[in-house]
Order: structure tokens, then C-alpha cells, then sequence
């Protein structure tokens, strides 16, 4: 007996069947029948939530991460703390930032009086309590610094090597080490001098400073310390040479003697224990202490401090003497032609009994007409006295006059620092002119003292 072949049934595209299952033959004259097997699951896409229109009051409270505002001291800084409260919103509206903004608020603090006192309008606007808030806290005004003030911190931004490796406070009190603090500094103060039109000194260096100061921040500590230590290492010689001269005692001068007091006399028969109890003897010769010598230094010896009060000076040469004892004997001549008559009369006259004569008068010298007196403050060059004075080569040339001869400026040189001392003169060191002295503490008036 042979049957008709059925048809095969077959699975939906859509269900997944596993493992397939094979065609089932059954008579025409029975039904088909087949169960398919479920898929394993079904992913359904999921609802969007629906926004909630508030939150409860437990949620809405400020982060612990801000602080309360009290409002009583300015190192609060209130519009950073609202700034940083800003930030904490999770939701942009007025309800969540009025309530925020009251419960930030420090109970019994200056700020939680003045939202008490305020009215009911700007407690119910965010744009009310913004302006009564910066009414009661204004925002601190930012005043740009002149550029001579920021160069002169940039020069005195230093940061020297004794310090290498420690920690140092920064503008926010945080504790860095001091290469990184420093190069913070430098990099705020070249910023700031970006700002000015005037700062040409660094904004040529500014693309090439920036980088630099980020790799000096970068430095390691244990690079910095091994640094120092090889540093300490090669310059051990100038820290002992140092501790040597701080340790040193410094003697006085051998130039200088001080004699100490010398002790009395006493004869050998005074000297004698007498027999018997002890009694006070008294010596039968008077005898007198010699005085002490006062300290002495030699005439042709400088003294050590050059600038201190001693009142050791160098000993005065007899030409000296003589200018100190007849300093009206100066011949001096007025500016008309009898003036100049008498000046040459008397300058030949001087010259014919002096030229040749080893030990010249110059206290008798005839003085160029017009010249002031020797010792008077007058230029040493041309012999005048202006006021004010006048000193050196150029500014005798301003005034026209001309220069006086090398023996009558050696004259006025040698009586004017005679009289005004140098110490009571406020000249800087390269001002002071040596005098060639030579070996016998005495000099060459023909030789020119100063160049012209």
C-alpha cells in the first residue's frame, strides 16, 4: 500500500528554531500537525521615563563639598562661593535655585539675617536676589598694576640656590617645592606683562619663556637634590675659605702701637715683709707713673680705613706749612690791563729768582687773573668759583675760560684738599687723584696732577 506524499510544513523566517526539526510525513487523511519551538528571548525597547517636575528636599540639598556661606569676613570670597553653588545644580530652575541658595546659607551668620530681611519679591526672583547680592557683596575690583611695578617684582622674583628642594606656600596656601612656586610666579607676572603696550622687554621671549617655566615645573626633586649635592661638591673650597675668614680673628695693624699702662715702682727696702702683724706700709720715695704714649703713626703711612673717623692724616710737606700759615700771600690780580701789567711783571720776577732754585716759593706764585683764591671750592682746572661749582675737563670748557698753568693748577689742587679735607667730602672713589709722592713724602709740582 502506497501513500501520497504530504506536504512539508515549515517555521516562520521570523522564529528560530533549534535545532531544525525535519518534514513530518503523515496521511492525506490525518491532519498535520506541528508545534514550534519559542525563541529563547526577546529584547522590547525600554520607556523613557517621564521628567519629574521636582525633586524631594533631600536630594535638592547643596553637596556636602560646599560650605555654608556665613557672609562676616571678606576671605569667604561670596561670588566664588555662588559661582561654585552654581555649579552644583542639577536642574536649571528657579525653584532649585532659590532653595539651594537658602539652604547654603549658614544658620545664624550675617548672610542668614540679610535673606531674613529681604523683601518678598526678591526672595521669589532669581534675578531680584542676584542684584540684592551683589548690592550687600559687590564683586571685588581688579586693579591693573603699571608696568615699572610688574618688572620690578619680575626682578626680584628670585630663586637662589639655598632653596632648591623645599616646599614653599602658594597664592592658594597649597605646599609646592620652590622651582615649581617660582616658575608660577614668573609665568603670572609675564601674562600680566602681555596685557601692557608698552612691555617690548620680554613679549619677544614670551613663546620661548612660557615652555621654559613648564620645563623647569617638570624637574624632578631627586633630579634638584643630586644637583645640589654635585654643586656642594665642586665648590667645597669657597665655603671652607668662608668658615676660615668668619673664624679668623682680625689683629690690628702693626702701624698702629698702643702702649699699656705701665706699673709703679715700688723700691726692693719697701718691698719687705716687716715682722709682726700685717700693717699697711707706705713707700718713703714719691714715686710717679710715666705717662702713656699716645698711639703714633708714622708720617708716610696711609691710614687703614680710608673712610672711617680717624683723624690721622698724612703728614703736611713744607710747601703745605707754609700755604696753612701765609695763605694771604697769594698774589692774586683783577681783570683790566693794569691787572694784567702787574701779573707779568711779577710772574717774570718769580720765575727769575725761583726757576732754578731746588726749594722754589710757591707760596709767592702769581695767580692767572680772574682765578679765585686757593682753598675757596674753586675748579682747580680754570681757577674760577661758580655757583654752582663746576668740576672736570668739559664743563671748564662751557664756561670759556681757559686752563690754568700745570704749576698753578697743582697749587690749587694741593691748598684745596689741605683745607677741605677728603674725608669731609662725599666723592666717589673713582673721583679721588693720586698724588705721586716719591720716596721722601714730597712731590713734583711741574708734574701735571690731573689730565686736562
Amino acid at each position: 500500500m502506497s501513500y501520497p506524499s504530504t506536504p512539508t510544513i515549515s517555521t516562520p523566517s521570523d522564529i528560530s528554531l533549534s535545532p531544525e526539526p525535519s518534514p513530518v510525513c503523515l496521511p492525506s487523511l490525518l491532519p498535520a500537525v506541528f508545534t514550534p519551538k519559542p525563541a529563547c528571548t526577546q529584547t522590547l525597547p525600554r520607556r523613557p521615563p517621564s521628567p519629574e517636575t521636582s525633586l524631594p528636599e533631600d536630594e535638592m540639598a547643596p553637596p556636602k563639598s560646599v560650605e555654608l556661606f556665613r557672609g562676616n569676613c571678606v576671605a569667604e570670597k561670596a561670588h566664588v562661593w555662588l559661582r561654585t553653588l552654581e555649579g552644583t545644580w542639577r536642574y536649571n530652575t528657579k525653584e532649585e535655585k532659590l532653595y539651594q541658595f537658602k539652604k547654603g546659607l549658614h544658620p545664624g551668620g550675617q548672610a542668614d539675617e540679610w535673606w531674613n530681611e529681604l523683601k518678598v519679591g526678591e526672595k521669589s526672583m532669581w534675578a531680584a536676589l542676584l542684584t540684592a547680592f551683589e548690592k550687600k557683596w559687590p564683586k571685588p575690583k581688579v586693579t591693573r598694576r603699571t608696568m615699572d611695578v610688574v618688572i620690578e617684582e619680575l626682578n626680584t622674583n628670585v630663586l637662589h640656590l639655598h632653596e632648591l628642594g623645599q616646599y614653599v606656600k602658594d597664592e592658594d596656601g597649597t605646599s609646592v617645592l620652590s622651582h615649581v612656586g617660582w616658575a608660577e610666579t614668573t609665568r603670572k607676572l609675564v601674562t600680566e606683562l602681555q596685557r601692557e603696550d608698552e612691555a617690548m622687554m620680554l613679549r619677544g621671549n614670551i613663546r620661548s619663556t612660557l615652555p621654559w617655566l613648564t620645563a623647569v615645573e617638570n624637574v624632578p626633586l631627586d633630579a634638584i637634590r643630586d644637583a645640589i649635592e654635585e654643586s656642594l661638591q665642586r665648590n667645597t673650597q669657597p665655603e671652607h675659605l668662608a668658615d676660615s675668614l668668619g673664624n679668623m680673628h682680625i689683629s690690628l695693624p702693626r702701624m698702629v702701637r698702643f702702649t699699656s699702662p705701665r706699673s709703679t715702682y715700688v723700691p726692693p727696702a719697701a718691698r719687705l715683709s716687716q715682722p709682726g702683724p700685717h700693717q699697711p706700709q707706705t713707700s718713703p720715695y714719691t714715686t710717679t707713673p710715666p705717662a702713656a704714649y699716645p698711639p703714633r703713626t708714622p708720617w708716610n703711612a696711609c691710614t687703614t680705613d680710608v673712610f672711617g673717623d680717624s683723624s690721622t692724616v698724612q703728614a703736611p710737606t713744607a710747601f703745605a706749612k707754609n700755604l696753612l700759615a701765609s695763605p694771604a700771600t697769594a698774589r692774586m690780580y683783577p681783570v683790566d690791563p693794569m691787572g694784567m701789567q702787574h701779573y707779568k711783571a711779577d710772574l717774570e720776577s718769580w720765575m727769575a729768582q725761583h726757576e732754578n732754585s731746588a726749594a722754589p716759593d710757591y707760596t709767592s706764585y702769581p695767580l692767572t687773573l680772574g682765578t679765585a683764591a686757593p682753598g675757596s671750592k674753586e675748579c682747580y682746572r680754570c681757577g674760577l668759583l661758580i655757583d654752582p661749582p663746576h668740576f672736570g675737563p668739559s664743563a671748564c670748557r662751557e664756561c670759556g675760560h681757559p686752563l690754568v698753568p700745570t704749576r698753578e693748577l697743582n697749587i690749587h689742587s694741593i691748598v684745596g684738599q689741605i683745607v677741605h679735607l677728603p674725608r669731609q667730602r662725599t666723592a666717589g672713589i673713582s673721583q679721588i687723584t693720586e698724588v705721586p709722592y716719591d720716596l721722601f713724602g714730597g712731590f713734583d709740582l711741574e708734574q701735571p696732577l690731573y689730565k686736562a
